[in-house]
């Protein structure tokens, strides 16, 4: 007799449906890399929200991200992390983004993804 479903996938409902199918071609024109977290401040009057600069290994950029409820500043700061530089940069709260972190969410928490030396490309 087979356990309850329940017990052979305990976080099955705790992930969100899988996103729309995009093709070979569109994920290889995504540029993730292993970039430092160089210097990172929480931004006034919010609650979720970091300003974050980074080092991607060819140049430095400016990323905001709403993480600040999860990590601590030092738990991040010089940690390398992936992160995607290509998206088009948005704007928020007046801040210019120019990249998104990534980090894995599961099991009711959000958590680091290990990196390698900066400047790695995320194959």
């Amino acid at each position: 007799r087979r356990p309850p479903r329940s017990t052979l996938f305990p976080y099955t409902t705790l992930f969100r449906s899988q996103k729309e199918t995009i093709s070979f071609e569109d994920f290889e024109k995504l540029d993730i890399r292993i970039c430092t977290i160089m210097e990172i401040e929480k931004i006034p009057k919010t609650d979720k929200l970091y300003k974050m600069k980074i080092h991607t290994g060819i140049d430095e950029r400016t990323v905001v991200s709403a993480i600040a409820d999860k990590f601590s500043e030092e738990k991040l700061l010089h940690r390398n992390m992936p992160f995607i530089l290509n998206l088009a940069p948005r704007t928020v709260k007046g801040i210019e983004s120019q990249a998104m972190i990534i980090l894995a969410e599961g099991n009711e928490r959000l958590d680091i993804i290990p990196g390698f030396e900066r400047g790695a490309i995320v194959i």
